[in-house]
């Protein structure tokens, strides 16, 4: 996607909120709905971009996963952490599991929703071992949902469910197909929430072929779609968490089309529903002009300071790096971002050859106590030895 995420962000909240948006306040939340005894944010980060799920061809999965190491997927929780977004829905599958793992010790506080892959699918005594993870739900996937439906296998799908509601946590559960979310309801079928993709790329090649007169190549996002999923989200009074809202980064060419996207979801679904948006923030110009613009509306917003100094960091402007951490610490309060500040800081000045000053900022990270792992990792690390030039920091 090309939109720049602050920008993105922001956007979703005042559309969410049905008010303009603000970013005077340091992690201002989203509005937030009620899903069991929990409440999620209006706005839910996805995970399909993290590991390389574009649903749009082998390149561009390969462009996403080259790109999201395990510290970037971190760094971009945490950016949605501090804009506002409470939740993360994540896939079983790959490398999931391990980056929530990572990212909590990193002191995330971002609740996680699980989607199941084939492995929990064919073995259900799993899914008790996974809700010792604290998600707050766990979700039976919308293609293999649309798949059993088709041959008839409803009790696959049912006992699924039954075993999700027999480990304690929220039962969900995610389709492509309107018809899955109309007769569920009417049957009653025990669940929490639904997840329901607002376009139905698992519609049959035969079906397909009888609207269009013919297959297109790849999946088929019709316009037509997204009002049939809405009127069945209107109907059932589960909440319904809505997702390929931008039709997989296909609404995405303009801040326009954004808007137009983000509107008829959020007209389209219930009040007490919400949407799932991946995040592919690879360019780090667009994000420089995003906490610029946030720095205009409040200049001294720490987590549009902090922003700046990570890009500055990546970008290698020590200078300009060390000017922005330094405002960081004067406005920051969370101590998470305080720790970081401290840490980068301190390897700015190793590499500078200043290590007195690199000494007195590991220090300082540690005295916070911050209780944030891999912060007082990397500050122990600092004390022990000079921050040398062939060391990556991690991106935050």
């Amino acid at each position: 996607m090309s939109i720049p995420r602050r920008h993105f962000l922001g956007r979703s909240a005042a559309l969410a909120a049905g008010m303009v948006a603000s970013a005077s306040s340091p992690a201002p939340a989203l509005p937030t709905v009620p899903l069991g005894k929990h409440r999620v944010t209006r706005l839910i980060v996805g995970a399909n971009p993290f590991y390389g799920y574009s649903h749009f061809n082998r390149l561009l999965d390969q462009h996403m996963r080259e790109w999201f190491t395990p510290e970037r997927v971190c760094a971009t929780l945490r950016q949605c952490e501090q804009a506002g977004i409470n939740t993360w829905q994540f896939s079983e599958g790959g490398r999931g599991i391990a980056d929530l793992e990572r990212y909590r010790a990193e002191g995330g506080k971002l609740q996680a929703i699980l989607l199941s892959g084939r492995t929990v699918e064919e073995d259900l005594s799993l899914i008790p071992k996974y809700a010792k993870l604290g998600l707050i739900g766990i979700v039976h996937h919308g293609g293999t949902t649309d798949r059993r439906w088709r041959a008839g296998e409803q009790d696959k799908i049912r006992d699924f469910l039954r075993a999700v509601r027999d480990s304690g946590v929220l039962v969900g559960l995610s389709t492509h197909n309107p018809l899955v979310v109309e007769t569920t309801t009417e049957q009653n079928w025990d669940l929490d929430f639904y997840m329901t993709c607002v376009y139905r790329v698992t519609r049959p090649v035969e079906e397909t072929q009888k609207l269009l007169g013919q297959a297109p190549l790849g999946e088929v996002y019709l316009p037509g779609d997204p009002p049939r999923m809405y009127q069945a989200i209107r109907q059932t009074r589960k909440t319904c968490l809505a997702f390929k809202i931008l039709a997989a980064g296909r609404r995405t060419d303009s801040p326009q089309e954004v808007e137009r996207a983000f509107r008829s979801a959020f007209d389209g679904i219930k009040p007490q529903d919400a949407v799932i948006v991946g995040m592919y923030p690879r360019y780090t110009e667009q994000a420089r002009a995003a906490f610029e613009e946030a720095l205009k509306l409040s200049p001294n917003d720490p987590n549009a300071l902090y922003g700046l100094a990570i890009v500055a960091s990546q970008e290698e402007n020590r200078p300009e790096a060390r000017e922005f951490f330094l405002r960081t610490l004067e406005h920051a309060r969370t101590p998470d971002i305080l720790g970081w500040s401290h840490v980068y800081l301190g390897r700015i000045y190793d590499l500078e050859g200043n290590r007195e000053q690199a000494l007195a900022h590991y220090r300082a990270a540690l005295a916070l106590n911050s209780r944030v792992e891999r912060v007082e990792q990397a500050a122990r690390r600092g004390l022990e030895r000079p921050f040398g030039e062939g060391d990556e920091p991690e991106p935050r």
